[in-house]
């Protein structure tokens, strides 16, 4: 466990995805990942903000979407060139 108050810390400083924060904190990305639950969790009256992946191939924004991991393929061109959600804590 990375700690929820590093985490927020660190993402209320700079925005940063899934795999930054995996080399940043030498952890698996299935722990980050439920470590960032725990964040969306504890950070109000602040919030966790995830900024959607992009298709690079025709720029389709996956702006419903509720999994916080990178999706395999875009759902309009079935390119697999997609962009990793950003995440940012707004205290």
């Amino acid at each position: 466990m990375t700690g929820c108050k590093v985490l927020i810390e660190l993402l209320s400083k700079q925005a940063m995805t899934l795999r930054e924060l995996a080399e940043w904190f030498h952890a698996d990305t299935k722990e980050l990942l439920l470590d960032l639950e725990r964040v969306s969790q504890s950070v109000k009256p602040g919030k966790l903000i995830m900024d959607p992946s992009v298709c690079r191939n025709c720029g389709y924004v996956f702006k419903d979407r509720e999994k916080r991991r990178r999706p395999s393929k875009c759902p309009e061109c079935k390119g697999e060139k997609v962009s990793e959600p950003v995440f940012s804590v707004e205290l």
